[in-house]
Parts: structure tokens; sequence; C-alpha cells
């Protein structure tokens, strides 16, 4: 079992640094963007070139980053408590399973359970987010767009986002406005809002206000441009997963079958089946097969990211 959690948290932490690496080289998108004014351009990229820190920097501050966004995630809706029941409905379920198929020192399987219910609830709140923030974000940028080009001021524009956008996006944007209105620094302000919205689209947006506010810059260009780079992306996202669905379901169905087989090896040959989970040889072949199912998931996985 402590091999089973070596390779788990290798492979979180090389996924991790490949995140990392994957949405720094997303934000390289944005130097397609041409605006009409040169200068305002060459002031994103200063201040980009200042941002610039080593790797060591970059992962620290991507963990922290990540704690703080996973708890964000924990925090989000209406009652915590339901979160609470989640993750104890998961850790009583690892629980009983491990009592009835793996028979594992209940002291090590609570950790993980919570571990695993917290990185589940985690996972669809951030699916459930993204969708939000695509879903929303592309109609803020052309209520700004359209306040912009109507002589309102950056920073006027986000309390009518607030009132007319729902979901994360109107919230941000309410939260970000009552802080103005309060007198908080702009800069701080929107760094925080990042936080909540970790997209390289909006880190391009807020880069951009912030620019303008210290230079002053024609941005109309700049977000119409995104609105549409939004828009197309999502319908390209589309297409993707249309292409792909049974691609996916398919990966998912030879995923899940090795561990539906050991399960039904429990109830066929109970003496085979301890075996695969009592002894030395048969555990080598459990972490072949979980290891097979990882590896086997992430590179369909990445393969079906690059597509389109």
């Amino acid at each position: 079992m402590i091999i089973v959690l070596s390779i788990a948290l290798i492979f979180a932490a090389i996924m991790n640094i490949l995140a990392l690496r994957r949405r720094r080289e997303r934000l390289q998108v944005f130097y397609n963007v041409e605006p009409k004014v040169v200068s305002l351009m060459s002031l994103v990229e200063n201040q980009i070139a200042g941002r610039e820190q080593s790797f060591s920097d970059q992962v620290l501050f991507g963990i922290n980053a990540s704690i703080k966004f996973n708890y964000r995630l924990l925090m989000m809706g209406k009652s915590k408590t339901s979160t609470f029941m989640y993750i104890l409905a998961g850790t009583v379920a690892c629980i009983l399973l491990n009592e009835k198929y793996l028979n594992y020192d209940n002291f090590l399987v609570i950790p993980v359970g919570v571990v695993f219910s917290i990185y589940v609830i985690c996972l669809f709140r951030k699916r459930k987010l993204k969708a939000d923030f695509y879903s929303n974000f592309p109609e803020a940028l052309n209520i700004i767009t359209g306040l912009i080009a109507s002589g309102y001021a950056i920073t006027t524009t986000f309390k009518t986002c607030a009132n007319s956008i729902e979901g994360i996006v109107g919230t941000t944007f309410k939260e970000v406005n009552d802080r103005l209105e309060v007198g908080d620094n702009v800069e701080n302000v929107l760094i925080n809002s990042y936080m909540q919205l970790p997209f390289p689209e909006y880190y391009f947006f807020i880069l951009t206000v912030m620019v303008n506010l210290d230079s002053g810059g024609e941005l109309k260009e700049i977000f119409s441009r995104l609105g549409k780079m939004l828009t197309n992306n999502r319908i390209m996202a589309k297409t993707r997963d249309g292409k792909t669905a049974e691609l996916r379901m398919t990966m998912y169905i030879l995923g899940v079958m090795p561990f539906i087989f050991i399960g039904i090896l429990r109830i066929v040959s109970e003496d085979n089946y301890n075996i695969l989970m009592n002894t030395d040889g048969g555990h080598y072949i459990l972490y072949y097969v979980i290891g097979s199912v990882i590896t086997g998931f992430l590179i369909i996985k990445s393969w079906i990211n690059k597509i389109i």
C-alpha cells in the first residue's frame, strides 16, 4: 500500500508540474493579440516580464495557489455542512470497501479516504466553475466593451457586470466592485479576484486593466478580440468533445474493467482473490494494474487535449 501511495504522490507531483508548464504555455496565446495602440502591448509585455520568476519560485507559488484555490472550491456553495457530509460519506465508503475487499489498517485508509473525497469534490466543483466561467465571461466582456465604447471608465463597468452576470463571474465582479468602492488598492483587488478565477483569459484581462489604469490605452479592440477568441475556443472545445466522445467513453470503460474483474474474482474464486490481495506476487500484479491504468489514462487524456 505504501508503494501505491508513493506512486500516486509521484504522479500527482508530475501532473502539477506539467499543469504549471501548460498553464504558462497557454498564456503565450495572448501575444497574438495585436491592439491598435502598440505602446499598450509593449506595456503588457513589460508587465509579464517583470513578473517572471525562477522555476522553483513558480512551482512554490503554483502549489500555494493550488492549495488556496482548492480550499475556495471546498468552501464554495451555500452550505458548508453539505461539503463536510460529502467528505464523511466518501470516507465511510472507503472504510467499507476496505473491510470488504482490501483489509488494510483503518489508520491508513481513513486519511486516504479523506484525501480522495476532497479530491473528488474539488474535481467536480472545478469542472462546474470552468463551465460557468467560459459560459458567462464572454458576455461580461461584451458588456465591458460596450460600456468602454460609450465612454465609461473601466472601474465603473464592474458594477454593471455584477448586476447583469450570474454565477461565479458575477459574484467575483461584485466583490471587486465592493472592494474598489471602499478604497482598496486596485491591483490587490484584481490579483485576489484571479485566485477565484484562475484562468489564462482572466489573467490577461486583469493584466490589461492594470496597465490601462497605470498608463491609459485603447481597450475596446483588445477586449473585442479576447471575446471573439473565447467564443471560438468554446466552439472548438465542443467540436473536440463531440469527436472524442466515443474515445473517452471507451477509455473510462477500459479503465474500470480491471477493478470490476477483481471484484468478480472475490465472488467467483476467493482463493485466487486472496493470492492477489495477500501475497507479494499478487501485490506486484495489483500495482502493475493500477500503474498501467493510470499511465494509459494520462497518455490518452493528453492526446485528447491536443486534438483541434
